[in-house]
């Protein structure tokens, strides 16, 4: 029986992301996996779990970087890194647009 949780497909991405908390704090972030729903990143930091985060994504599609605000909803240390699972909360309907057609290229 599988416990699959998530919402959506999710594809394999290798890119630096910009993430933020509290407006003011940033870190050094990968992405691991991306879908509509969310997303996996390799944090060089530690943040709380249920944390608000916005995060600015670049598409490679010439254009400003998509701005998305995500819920932390799991957070596991990985060396000396931390995994953390991103469910997106808030996105822009334009942005949304361009991540289904960034995604559909994977």
């Amino acid at each position: 029986m599988s416990t699959e949780k998530r919402k959506a497909a999710r594809f394999a991405i290798s890119q630096f992301i910009n993430i933020s908390y509290t407006k003011e704090n940033f870190i050094k972030a990968t992405g691991i996996n991306i879908s509509i729903a969310g997303m996996l990143c390799e944090l060089d930091g530690t943040v709380e779990p249920y944390s608000k985060i916005f995060i600015l994504l670049d598409l490679q599609d010439k254009k400003d970087p998509v701005e998305l605000e995500g819920i932390i909803v799991r957070i596991e240390k990985k060396g000396q890194k931390y995994l953390a699972g991103v469910e997106f909360s808030d996105i822009y309907d334009e942005d949304k647009e361009r991540l289904k057609k960034f995604i559909k290229t994977l």
